[in-house]
């Protein structure tokens, strides 16, 4: 389980530090955005880069003063020619309508990893490992493998596909995505080790629980006894 469980830390920090594409601020973007791009032809000082985050896209401009611009997904359509370069008019609402859905599945991915590295640390210790706790976090791990694979394919399919597609656009994936994609995959080494790892015996074996609860049950009555006897005995010596 020592495996599963440094799986489940790295990929904590890495859905961590991809959650950075939520903000708004410039470096963050330009840094942890899940798309990265360079528009050329547009601007006749050079080439635009373009960072696309999941609330907004940052743009660093050739110029001689290096200006530098964050706009919001809800400010798309009020933009003017600028915008019509990067984005399809008919389609500025995607990203904006899409964000909200992507952040929550992002956190909640965050969330999921806190109970699976604590079954991590549960199942490391015979006393504490049981079928539930091999069963819950598989379960867990198949949910926040869903909720990252959510976060990943809605930002393709739903807003990274209104952004110009052209020969003038040249895109490549951002650190936030792949940070997101290299956590998935450890949530599948998380599964596999779930699933190989065995709880103990007794958990499965009829016959040992019988003999636990057996055991348990003689040695119980055995110190009730015990505690009896010296009861009975302090009282008979303050009698006399």
């Amino acid at each position: 389980m020592r495996l599963s469980l440094a799986s489940n830390t790295i990929g904590m920090a890495l859905t961590f530090v991809s959650c950075f594409a939520i903000s708004k601020n410039y470096n963050f973007l330009m840094n942890f955005g899940f798309s990265k791009g360079f528009a050329t032809g547009i601007d006749p000082e050079g080439e635009i880069e373009i960072s696309i985050g999941l609330r907004a896209v940052a743009f660093n401009y050739p110029n001689a003063s290096h200006f530098r611009a964050v706009y919001g997904f809800e400010d798309f359509c009020d933009l003017g020619d600028e915008i019509d370069l990067l984005i399809d008019r008919d389609e500025c609402d995607d990203c904006y309508e899409m964000s909200a859905s992507l952040v929550s599945t992002l956190l909640l991915s965050l969330l999921t990893y806190l109970p699976s590295i604590f079954t991590d640390i549960l199942r490391m210790y015979p006393n504490y490992d049981a079928n539930c706790q091999k069963t819950f976090a598989t379960l867990v791990t198949l949910f926040s493998i869903f909720t990252s694979l959510y976060t990943w394919q809605g930002y393709s399919h739903e807003c990274f596909k209104s952004f110009n597609q052209t020969s003038n656009f040249t895109w490549n994936s951002g650190n936030g995505l792949i940070l997101i994609v290299n956590a998935t995959f450890l949530k599948l080494v998380v599964i596999i080790c779930h699933l190989i790892v065995p709880t103990p015996s007794i958990t499965r074996n009829h016959d040992e629980q019988e003999s636990y609860e057996y055991t348990n049950a003689v040695n119980t009555l055995a110190e009730n006894n015990a505690q009896n006897k010296e009861v009975t005995s302090e009282t008979d010596t303050s009698d006399c």
